[in-house]
């Protein structure tokens, strides 16, 4: 048995002035935190995370995450760890330094959830932010295809979430969802039959069956 990661991608169906305002917000702000530590792993060649944090939380730091943004403190983890992660991606492929704008806010299980309702729409998300957990519908047109299929096995823990990423496309919200999904290896069995081939200097001369 093997796993493989899928992600699940989702347009968040028009979200009201006020979500869509404190999702603004929390990418903004989620940005700043992945820059600034990227910055210190970068000029400290630092790749582990109990170093970085030190240098992050220690309230007197001049390197103070608190100091340069305002995010939940579950989302100050995952921005750690995503500076992290492109850090050593960009060490590994000895590359120009990547410039970091705007990156997915990354979110686990401590800050997003999913639901379903009865009504015209289904299926949400839950996403913390800077304003409480805020619950904004998934446009899902076709229940039973992907990637809506997923769905029921995600909410009843079928299918893991590894984590999901809140991101913006084309002034539109997107959820995206990665899972984890079990694949059964397929035993090839004994080859019923072989085949002799002898190549020609312009054709296929002879192909045998050897049984």
């Amino acid at each position: 048995m093997t796993f493989v990661f899928k992600t699940l991608k989702f347009r968040i169906f028009q979200p009201r002035s006020g979500k869509s305002e404190a999702f603004d917000e929390l990418s903004e702000e989620f940005s700043k935190g992945v820059n600034h530590c990227f910055s210190i792993t970068k000029g400290h060649d630092i790749e582990n995370r109990e170093l970085l944090n030190h240098m992050i939380y220690s309230e007197n730091s001049d390197y103070s995450l608190q100091k340069v943004c305002n995010l939940p403190s579950a989302m100050k983890q995952t921005a750690r760890d995503k500076a992290l992660e492109i850090y050593k991606s960009h060490k590994r492929k000895q590359g120009r330094s990547p410039e970091i704008s705007q990156v997915p806010v990354v979110l686990d299980r401590r800050t997003f959830s999913l639901k379903k309702r009865d009504g015209f729409f289904r299926w949400f998300v839950g996403i913390t932010t800077n304003h409480g957990k805020k619950y904004v519908p998934l446009h899902v047109v076709r229940q039973y295809r992907y990637p809506a299929k997923h769905l029921p096995q995600i909410l009843n823990g079928e299918l893991p979430i590894v984590k999901a990423e809140l991101l913006k496309k084309n002034n539109e919200c997107w959820i995206h969802i990665i899972v984890r999904i079990k694949i059964e290896k397929k035993n090839p069995g004994k080859p019923r039959a072989f085949y002799g081939i002898d190549l020609g200097e312009k054709r296929l001369a002879t192909c045998v069956s050897l049984r």
